[in-house]
């Protein structure tokens, strides 16, 4: 996977800012987009590794990761609607109008709805106990990987080695971890496809849930001039 060209130039420069050029009805604030350019120094690179190394990870996890992060220094990008964006046109989504009917919704509910994010952790942040401590539940050992709003995806320590699949550990619901049941680079191509919308991961996991209604009703007709891929969510 081409991640500088999956994230930066296909997401961020040909779908994200097009909205920006009125191919859509809806103008977005892309407020951050961070990827290291070129091939990293080999300073950086060995502590990169140093990094992982010290981890017991699974020869899948060990390969997927050092496929990601010899790509890429950081992975940081967040849009949401502006701030004087028009409630009425968000209106002329048939999702949103009958949800907004239903749930009594206001037009800054969906300031906070309708947002995308991915902020990959540096590999040193995987193993660093001081900020990511309270990611031990129940006896098992979670490392981080993304931090999406409120939720942390995650690796899972299982029988002393820390295995390429996903959990979602939620902040505010931390007893209710949901296994994605994907590794870490599918992870990122499903996050591409869902637009990095926020919840994303749950509309995934959850095919049953509002979290995957909402993913639906309102991706493709937010991004019409996009060709969307959300087969993997149905």
């Amino acid at each position: 996977m081409d991640i500088k060209k999956t994230f930066r130039k296909d997401l961020l420069e040909t779908e994200l800012f097009s909205s920006e050029d009125n191919q859509g009805d809806f103008k977005l604030d892309v407020s951050k987009i961070y990827l290291s350019k070129g091939v990293l120094p080999d300073q950086e690179l060995d502590v990169k590794m140093q990094a992982l190394s010290s981890l017991p990870l699974s020869k899948s996890l060990e390969t997927e990761l050092i496929e990601i992060y010899t790509q890429i220094s950081l992975l940081e990008l967040g849009w949401d609607l502006t701030a004087n964006f028009e409630f009425d046109k968000l209106l002329s989504i048939d999702y949103i109008k009958n949800e907004c009917k239903a749930e009594d919704l206001s037009s800054k509910d969906y300031k906070d709805i309708i947002t995308g994010a991915i902020n990959l952790v540096r590999p040193m942040d995987m193993i660093d106990q001081k900020t990511f401590g309270y990611l031990e539940k129940n006896g098992n050992k979670y490392y981080p990987f993304d931090l999406h709003f409120e939720t942390i995806a995650s690796f899972k320590m299982e029988n002393d080695t820390i295995e390429n699949n996903i959990y979602l550990y939620n902040t505010q619901d931390s007893d209710n971890i949901i296994d994605m049941n994907v590794t870490a680079k599918h992870y990122l191509q499903l996050a591409y496809e869902a637009k990095c919308f926020k919840n994303w991961q749950y509309a995934y996991a959850l095919k049953e849930s509002q979290y995957n209604e909402r993913l639906l009703g309102i991706l493709p007709d937010f991004f019409p001039f996009l060709e969307l891929n959300l087969e993997r969510f149905k």
